[in-house]
């Protein structure tokens, strides 16, 4: 007599095996899961379009972010929070909120010291957005005349 499939006694053992290797493997799947959720790669960053609606709102009200006196082609180097999100206002991302980094502004003026303009780049982490200021004129710095005599 020929047997086919498996007998009752084979197949509670099969199940009994798995049920252990279950058991052994389900607290190691479970705290790799959570490692994963903590690990900083898993938290939101900030991205790039996040430093650009911020480096947009410090251009249009720098008040807001505790610059009141000091003109933006005078700032040199500083260090801003992201400004509170209160309800319906959308200029504090998700992202921003969940991590908590602050922005270093610097500016980077022109090797002429006659430009008219400067640069801030505003760097979070590793992400750097660059804007543009244009500096009044009454601040430019004139540059001497190479022949000696007025303008």
């Amino acid at each position: 007599m020929r047997r086919r499939g498996l007998t009752l006694l084979e197949v509670l053992i099969a199940t009994a095996i798995l049920a252990v290797l279950a058991a052994a493997v389900a607290p190691l799947i479970a705290r790799a899961g959570m490692l994963l959720l903590a690990s900083p790669e898993s938290v939101s960053k900030v991205d790039i379009f996040d430093l650009a609606a911020l480096a947009d709102a410090f251009l249009a009200e720098p008040n807001s972010f505790g610059i009141e006196e000091t003109p933006l082609h005078k700032i040199g180097q500083l260090e801003i929070e992201w400004p509170v999100n209160d309800g319906d206002d959308h200029r504090r991302p998700p992202a921003a909120e969940r991590s908590r980094s602050s922005v270093t502004v610097q500016a980077m003026p022109s090797n002429d010291p006659a430009s008219d303009h400067l640069w801030l780049a505003f760097t979070c982490g590793d992400l750097t957005i660059y804007r543009w200021v244009s500096i009044p004129e009454d601040a430019r710095k004139k540059r001497p005349t190479d022949h000696g005599g007025p303008d």
